[in-house]
């Protein structure tokens, strides 16, 4: 759900107004064509809750696949502008912007 930030809508529906109507018409466009389908989604938070995952299972077309991989943030060192990184004794941190 948006934020309200960036020029979003705070509570909107992101997921099911935006991204699953593209999702669904680019598989469509695949089925009809005859072409076997499977949606693998990668997903940059901690779970996919089960009402969310069966929203997109039954928007898209029967027989379509849905595999989901949740909690899929990417780890990076936070690095100096020279690529050295800012502390010595620093640790790893989430990427969340990994996925944008």
């Amino acid at each position: 759900y948006d934020k309200g930030t960036r020029g979003t809508v705070n509570g909107a529906d992101r997921l099911k107004d935006l991204v699953l109507p593209l999702l669904v018409d680019g598989v469509e466009s695949m089925v009809h064509r005859g072409w076997s389908v499977d949606v693998y989604l990668i997903c940059g938070f901690e779970e996919l809750k089960e009402d969310r995952r069966q929203m997109i299972q039954d928007a898209l077309p029967t027989g379509v696949g849905l595999e989901v991989w949740d909690d899929a943030i990417p780890y990076y060192y936070v690095k100096k502008f020279n690529q050295q990184l800012k502390r010595p004794d620093q640790t790893i941190e989430f990427a969340p912007h990994g996925l944008s």
